[in-house]
């Protein structure tokens, strides 16, 4: 049989590698929530470290981190958001630009949904450094969008980068952006590391199964 008739699985081992990575990180997001919720001595554990991070501040610090915060927000991970979608379409990858639409605004959506199911307290008031969201704590919105953004930036790259290179500076870029806001939500005293933490599970198992069906959708063929 040619090989190009073969069933998908052969030609391109990509999707179920991603479904198995996404099986992964879902029972890993599972059972951070259950220990979250439920494991006292966990929380515990959460609390000391989150307050270790908010004990390295400084007035430069402060500046740095509240600058940083805002990337995360709403209203920057849309407008960018709907900038990257913009471009594809204008490059006729319209696959690729419903993957990142579909992708980040359904994520960002799935983690408020969680959060209220969780309704974890955030950290006490006399704690934050800014003034503290309405919402719940688990997991965090900021973490999660700048996440997935990050991530499908990096996936839109790699997908047509030649070089090792460019895909390893944007990686890197996108891992120091959304390292850096979500560090500042637990600096920042708006969340504990153990949100931070789950937004970023949460990010990668709903970003690995929709990778893996845009490669089924697409058989595995670069785009143009």
């Amino acid at each position: 049989m040619p090989y190009r008739n073969a069933p998908l699985w052969r030609r391109d081992p990509r999707p179920g590698l991603l479904v198995i990575a996404f099986g992964i990180a879902a029972a890993a997001f599972a059972a951070l929530a259950a220990m979250v919720m439920l494991y006292h001595p966990f929380v515990a554990f959460d609390q000391r470290v989150s307050a270790a991070v908010r004990s390295l501040q400084t007035p430069a610090l402060d500046s740095f981190f509240r600058a940083v915060t805002h990337v995360g927000d709403y209203w920057s991970t849309v407008p960018l958001t709907a900038a990257l979608v913009l471009l594809l379409v204008l490059k006729k990858r319209p696959a690729e630009a419903f993957l990142v639409g579909f992708t980040v605004g359904v994520g960002a959506a799935l983690g408020s949904l969680l959060r209220e199911l969780f309704e974890r307290a955030r950290p006490a008031l006399d704690l934050a450094r800014i003034p503290t969201p309405d919402s719940y704590s688990f997991p965090s919105g900021h973490a999660l969008g700048t996440f997935l953004l990050a991530g499908m930036v990096f996936f839109v790259v790699a997908l047509e980068a030649k070089g090792a290179a460019k895909r390893g500076w944007v990686l890197l870029g996108c891992v120091v952006v959304a390292g850096l806001v979500a560090l500042s939500r637990v600096y920042l005293g708006v969340h504990w590391v153990g949100d931070v933490i789950a937004s970023w599970i949460l990010g990668a198992a709903w970003m690995t199964l929709n990778a893996a069906a845009y490669f089924a959708f697409t058989k595995g063929e670069r785009p143009q």
